[in-house]
């Protein structure tokens, strides 16, 4: 039974410093909202989506509803998301297996991604501040 997936990956160009442009690097655990079971790890999140690296494909266009703890010490974000591509097998160290997302609800986009960005300037203050 064919589960809908495909291994047509948007082309991806690194830059100079290994991201892409609008995309910040984060690893964050993500949950299914219903069943509370791990699905997979962030690798990346934009302002419109993110790439979540799982071996737990799902077809294209279905719709989660994911739960992401952004800090640890903040109640998590919820955001309704469609699946928009897969990749079925990790191509290197780099590029995972997993599935592109595109966040549904503009409002939680933006608050996702502003939440990101601050979990990096938080992240970045902690690094300037060790020896």
């Amino acid at each position: 039974m064919s589960t809908g997936t495909n291994d047509l990956t948007p082309s991806e160009r690194p830059s100079s410093t290994g991201e892409r442009l609008g995309r910040v690097n984060l690893s964050v655990p993500v949950h299914l909202v219903k069943g509370g079971a791990l699905l997979g790890v962030t690798q990346n999140v934009s302002l419109g989506g993110m790439f979540l690296s799982t071996p737990a494909l799902l077809p294209v266009g279905d719709r989660l509803a994911l739960r992401l703890a952004i800090f640890d010490d903040a109640e998590p974000v919820h955001v309704e998301a469609e699946v928009r591509w897969c990749r079925r097998f990790p191509v290197g160290a780099r590029r995972p297996a997993g599935m592109g997302l595109r966040f549904v609800d503009e409002r939680q986009q933006s608050a996702l991604f502003v939440r990101v960005l601050m979990r990096v300037r938080e992240r970045g203050r902690r690094d300037q501040r060790r020896p």
